[in-house]
């Protein structure tokens, strides 16, 4: 069954982990690929820290509004 997120809960760990961190993290979906070593390392390189979206949230992807049209 899909997993319902609070979006605003979403949003409160993204501010703590700029705040924690002093750096701005890539919010990215669950494609296989953006857990690969690689994009990992890409974006730790530009001094950043990657967050995933929960899965099944599609009311916190913002691409998901557009295809609804």
């Amino acid at each position: 069954p899909p997993v319902h997120f609070p979006s605003h809960l979403f949003l409160t760990l993204s501010n703590f982990a700029y705040t924690k961190f002093y750096t701005r993290p890539v919010i990215m979906d669950n494609l296989r690929t953006h857990h690969c070593n690689f994009v990992g390392e890409l974006i730790r390189a530009k001094g950043a820290i990657s967050l995933y979206l929960p899965p099944y949230s599609p009311d916190l992807n913002p691409i998901e509004k557009m295809w609804q049209r």
